[in-house]
């Protein structure tokens, strides 16, 4: 594997999370649309120790998903053209 993707793996579940029920309820749907096979992107942020990455591990688990970790500047060029094409690589299905 490339050395700027780190699989991670999680034992976590929905029970792990400790967020808001608007939140969960809010993830539990993003988790519908996607086994429906409705394709879309979530984005998580907030400040470090959240559960950004929890929670997305969450999602990846019952969707079936390997989950990895991207180096940002790996992907971001100062380029025209070159971003895209980095994220071309990541994305490609």
């Amino acid at each position: 594997m490339a050395s700027y993707l780190q699989k991670i793996t999680t034992g976590h579940t929905w029970e792990s999370l400790s967020v808001r029920k608007d939140t969960l309820n809010e993830l539990k749907s993003i988790t519908e649309q996607a086994q429906s096979g409705r394709k879309g992107a979530a984005l998580f942020y907030g400040p470090p120790g959240t559960g950004k990455t929890m929670a997305a591990g969450v999602l990846a688990r019952e969707l079936g998903l390997d989950m990895y970790k991207v180096d940002l500047s790996s992907i971001v060029s100062k380029y025209i053209g070159e971003t895209e094409k980095n994220l071309s690589i990541y994305f490609k299905r």
